[in-house]
């Protein structure tokens, strides 16, 4: 994600599996602006499920 909030690449680390619907999410800054590049930063959208069904 750029400076202006653009997303500029996406990705989807669970291979196209679905998850139920989240009880909370957030965004976790895994390296944020300035760390790798002062231009973006990665972040990963984190999800939490209380119950989960096989």
């Amino acid at each position: 994600m750029d400076r202006e909030g653009r997303t500029l690449e996406e990705a989807d680390l669970l291979h196209g599996e679905t998850v139920p619907l989240a009880d909370e999410a957030w965004d976790w800054p895994v390296v944020p602006l300035g760390e790798q590049s002062r231009d973006y930063q990665i972040l990963h959208r984190v999800v939490a499920v209380r119950t989960l069904k096989a």
